[in-house]
């Protein structure tokens, strides 16, 4: 999301089905599905999501050839499970075929990881991040040439001498876009590439922007970014909002034969969760999973993975039906009160101290939720919540009755706490 405000597409039910190509009788049986756009898609895809009940699926990155679980393992909260859970953890994924593992792990962590898989380190996709780093046990993050260099050398070193997908770390702003592109990393990144230490190179970012422009230079694979339905979607007006830009970058995406892979599939656990999650119910990790999938360009949904009992829910997607898959409650929610719950959408700006003030509370909300990343994200905003001049222009444009105010209040107490 951008400090631009973005204009969004006013979608009815009628319409968001017509796009998707599906008739009233097809949602009767498999739910309110949202534009799957599945011919711009099938460029990426090897092959559609499993059927019900039909076991395991992959899909391809096909600028390379490599072929993904439409399910992986998001790593990062890895770093704190046990030694045993961790070797549990890639045994059970391993042994149902799940081949794909986002490693935004501290060296110790990734060093846990592939012992896990040793001896069958050709049936696991590594994934790694050029410029996320770990100092004496706590994450960072660097654009500086020399320390990249280093720490990249050693994981690649500890991970055999390659990896399957590297991404250049966290890249959300114009000015760092530009810093990796003048200052040598992506140079440096492309060169790891033809030296063979990388099959597929991408970024990962939470901006649209920002994906436009590493795709426009024509030398990415694949890109990781953040989506769920309520990344996606908003309210105004009484209809179902469904972000044209989003909708737009996915379709680029696919045209360009460039994959997504997802991260915050789950909303940071916020969607599991009724309390937390702004459509008022929980979603289970299937239908979640699901709603990812039907994005076009989308190869896999690599999901936080804890502990052995969450690697067994997100297995259980390719089990469950396609009742059970079913996101179609969204599509009821069509004028329902929502009022309170911030869904990111940027209305509330221009913000007057120049804060970016969706991306803030959305970095608040995961960090809330216990996404181990999203305080450092937070703290590396231009401006912030301490930045706030509380002048209430922003409350007057938010369409949901955010108290933004208060929030940035509580925001500002909740990262000044070390």
């Amino acid at each position: 999301m951008t400090n631009k405000h973005k204009c969004q597409s006013c979608i009815s039910r009628r319409e968001l089905l017509k796009l998707a190509g599906l008739s009233a009788g097809a949602v009767a049986c498999s739910g309110f599905a949202l534009p799957t756009f599945a011919q711009a898609a099938s460029t990426t895809h090897e092959n559609a999501q499993s059927q019900e009940g039909s076991g395991i699926a992959y899909r391809t990155i096909s600028r390379v050839d490599l072929r993904l679980s439409t399910v992986g393992i998001g790593g990062g909260n890895l770093v704190y499970a046990p030694t045993d859970e961790i070797r549990n953890v890639i045994s059970l994924a391993l042994d149902y075929g799940i081949n794909y593992i986002d490693m935004l792990l501290s060296p110790e962590g990734i060093e846990h990881v592939l012992r896990a898989v040793q001896g069958k380190r050709n049936k696991l996709a590594t994934q790694m991040h050029i410029g996320a780093l770990y100092r004496n046990g706590q994450y960072t993050r660097s654009r500086n040439l020399r320390l990249v260099r280093e720490n990249t050398e050693q994981m690649l070193k500890m991970a055999g001498g390659y990896t399957d997908i590297a991404l250049l770390h966290y890249i959300d702003q114009e000015e760092d876009f530009e810093r990796v592109m003048q200052e040598g990393l992506f140079d440096y990144a492309q060169q790891l590439k033809k030296e063979g230490k990388i099959r597929a190179l991408g970024c990962s970012t939470h901006s649209i922007d920002i994906a436009q422009k590493f795709m426009a230079t024509g030398n990415i694979d694949v890109y990781m970014f953040s989506i769920n339905p309520s990344y996606d979607f908003a309210y105004s007006d009484g209809k179902l909002v469904y972000s044209s830009e989003r909708a737009a970058l996915y379709q680029e995406s696919a045209r360009n034969n460039v994959g997504i892979l997802c991260m915050k599939t789950y909303g940071g656990g916020r969607l599991l969760n009724a309390a937390s999650s702004p459509f008022g119910r929980a979603m289970t990790p299937s239908q979640c999973i699901q709603y990812c999938l039907d994005r076009p360009a989308v190869v896999s949904c690599p999901v936080g993975i804890g502990s052995v009992q969450d690697m067994q829910s997100a297995i259980a997607y390719y089990s469950s039906s396609k009742e059970e898959r079913s996101y179609g409650f969204i599509g009821e929610l069509q004028g329902q009160d929502v009022k309170g719950d911030c869904v990111y959408c940027n209305h509330c700006l221009p913000c007057p101290a120049g804060i970016d003030i969706g991306l803030a509370m959305k970095y608040y909300d995961l960090a809330r939720v216990g996404d181990v990343h999203a305080r450092d994200h937070y703290q590396r905003m231009p401006k912030g919540a301490a930045d706030c001049i509380y002048c209430d222009a922003c409350e007057k444009n938010c369409p949901f009755g955010v108290p933004i105010m208060n929030t940035m209040r509580e925001m500002t107490a909740y990262f000044a706490k070390a």
